[in-house]
């Protein structure tokens, strides 16, 4: 239980509501006399990544938006501006389903059969426990009795990490930016 005096601060740190520390997330919710200590269901995070060899045809506001799509919901790039120093690369908040994995490469396609990947870096991957499958937490911090995630007591993918890779049509990308000029 945290005590935070300022009321600004107060109210940015719990709309934010999930904050990651240590490789653990910690849930902040407003403190009420009858509440109770449980965990919320959490079904999205917003995930840092960067993307890297975006095509040039891309590499714009829009563009980055609609490659960052293919991974979740894009809330914000890093900086208010594209660097041009730094072409073809792009760090974006997205708003990332659990559920989903975590893809290294996004794919690009275009009418003209035109394949591009796009590379994605994470800066974090939320940790999943072996123990009882519950996000947030490694084992040796489980609250929990133990609980495997399946029959051989392990997880196929546990650093969650996809060999899948979500396909994006930049046509329609090129198609907004036509639209706009």
């Amino acid at each position: 239980m945290f005590h935070i005096p300022h009321q600004p601060t107060r109210h940015w740190v719990i709309q934010r509501g999930i904050w990651h520390i240590d490789d653990c997330l910690l849930f902040v919710l407003p403190w009420i006399p009858e509440g109770s200590f449980k965990i919320p269901e959490v079904s999205t995070l917003p995930v840092w990544v960067t993307l890297k060899e975006i095509p040039d045809c891309c590499y714009s506001r829009l563009g980055i938006s609609h490659v960052a799509s293919g991974l979740g919901e894009p809330i914000l790039t890093h900086k208010p501006r594209l660097d041009p120093s730094n072409m073809g690369e792009a760090k974006v908040l997205v708003e990332m389903e659990l559920e989903r994995n975590f893809p290294q490469l996004i794919a690009l396609d275009d009418k003209q059969g035109h394949i591009y990947l796009v590379k994605v870096e994470y800066t974090w991957i939320p940790s999943t426990c072996e123990r009882c499958g519950g996000l947030g937490h490694k084992a040796k911090r489980c609250l929990l009795l133990s609980k495997p995630l399946d029959s051989s007591g392990s997880s196929a993918n546990p650093e969650g990490v996809s060999v899948d890779i979500p396909v994006v049509d930049i046509d329609k990308n090129l198609q907004e930016n036509n639209d706009e000029t």
